[in-house]
């Protein structure tokens, strides 16, 4: 069709992506995946080559393949084009560290959002998101210092007050 026909042109791309978001969208996880590779390997060099590695990897982690969608983050992380993807890729990546059970590269994951994307709206989030972990394995000071590190640095952030009660200080 178009895309075939007209690859190179400006809205081939774009038509490629909104058609695997409309798959995704109608629950149609396989076309999705299918699709969005289709656009990374066609368009590896474009903007929206990024946000389909995001999107393969929820994706992965949806259909229960942590591992897969690892591999998937890290490679928009270290081949990246869009450096504002990067916080939700860690964000990806806590999430299926955690799926597999493997806390502290969870804990990193989600820390490292903080490290070295500070001013990233998913900050505080993943230093919610690495407390609330380690709570869950009753690693209650480690904790702590995550929920405490959230108050301090974010304090207009909606986490801030989730990070109060888990802290057990309302």
């Amino acid at each position: 069709t178009f895309i075939r026909e007209f690859p190179q042109h400006p809205l081939s791309e774009s038509l490629l992506f909104q058609t695997a978001v409309y798959y995704q969208e109608q629950n149609q996880p396989q076309e999705a995946l299918r699709t969005y590779t289709h656009l990374v390997q066609q368009y590896a060099e474009k903007p929206l080559a990024d946000k389909a590695r995001l999107r393969i990897g929820e994706l992965y982690l949806a259909a229960g393949e942590p591992r897969q969608a690892i591999a998937t983050y890290e490679q928009l992380l270290q081949d990246g084009h869009d450096p504002g993807l990067q916080p939700d890729a860690l964000l990806g990546q806590g999430r299926a560290y955690a799926a597999l059970g493997e806390v502290a590269e969870a804990v990193q994951r989600y820390a490292r959002i903080a490290e070295a994307h500070p001013q990233s709206p998913l900050a505080p989030r993943g230093l919610y998101q690495a407390g609330h972990l380690l709570q869950s394995q009753k690693a209650y000071e480690e904790a702590q210092r995550y929920f405490e590190e959230v108050v301090r640095r974010y304090p207009a952030d909606p986490t801030r007050y989730a990070s109060l009660l888990q802290w057990g200080l309302t």
